[in-house]
C-alpha cells in the first residue's frame, strides 16, 4: 500500500479506505510497545493519521455516519498522542472535558443501528470503559460529576447486556464488558 499510496489517494475510494484502515489500527495493532507507549495505546495513535485522511468532504456526503465515528476515533486517538508528547497530568486536566465528550459521542454513535458489525460495536464499549476508568479522577477533577460517569458506564452495560453474543468471541466482549463495568462502577463509587 505505501509503495502506491499516490495512485491511491486520487481514487474516490480512498477516504472509505483510510477509515477501514484507521478501525483495523484501532482495534487490532497492539505490536508491542514503542518508547513511551502502552502497547494497548500502540493502535489508537497509529490510526489517528487513517482517521484524520477519512474526514473529507466526498466521504461525509457519501458515508456520513462512517465520517462521524473517524472524526471521533481521531479525537480520541489524537488525545493519546498529545499526552505521550506532553505531561500526562497536564494533558489530562486540560483535556478531560473534550476527552469526556468524545467518549460519549462515541457511545451515542455505537448505539446506532448502522454502527457496524456487532464485535466493533462492543469493542467500542470496550474501549470506552477502559478511557472512563483509567480517567475517573480526572474527569471528576474538571467537573463531570460522578454521577454523570456512573450513567455512562450503566447504559454501556445495559447496551452490552442486551446483544445476543451468540458468537464466543462476541460472548467473551460482552463478558468482559459486563464485569469490568461492575468494577469501574466500583472504582468510582470509592472515588466519591
Amino acid at each position: 500500500m505505501n509503495s502506491n499510496i499516490n495512485e491511491l489517494e486520487t481514487s474516490p475510494e480512498y477516504e472509505k479506505v483510510c477509515f477501514q484502515i484507521g478501525i483495523l489500527y484501532w482495534f487490532y495493532y497492539n505490536y508491542g510497545s514503542e518508547e513511551g507507549q502502552d502497547s494497548s495505546t500502540v493502535g489508537k495513535t497509529k490510526s489517528v493519521k487513517w482517521f484524520e485522511n477519512a474526514q473529507t468532504e466526498r466521504f461525509k456526503k457519501s458515508d456520513p455516519s462512517d465520517y462521524e465515528v473517524a472524526r471521533v476515533y481521531h479525537d480520541i486517538g489524537n488525545f493519546y498522542v498529545i499526552s505521550q508528547q506532553k505531561e500526562f497530568e497536564l494533558v489530562k486536566g486540560d483535556y478531560a472535558n473534550e476527552l469526556w465528550d468524545n467518549i460519549n459521542e462515541l457511545n451515542d454513535l455505537a448505539g446506532k443501528s448502522e454502527a457496524g458489525p456487532e464485535k466493533l460495536v462492543l469493542e467500542t464499549y470496550k474501549a470506552i470503559l477502559n478511557l472512563e476508568n483509567s480517567n475517573i479522577n480526572y474527569f471528576a477533577k474538571a467537573g463531570i460529576s460522578y454521577e454523570k460517569q456512573r450513567a455512562l458506564v450503566n447504559d454501556i452495560r445495559n447496551k452490552a447486556d442486551a446483544y445476543n453474543a451468540e458468537d464466543e468471541a462476541y460472548a467473551e466482549i460482552k463478558d468482559y464488558i459486563l464485569k469490568y463495568s461492575e468494577r469501574i462502577l466500583e472504582s468510582i463509587d470509592g472515588s466519591q
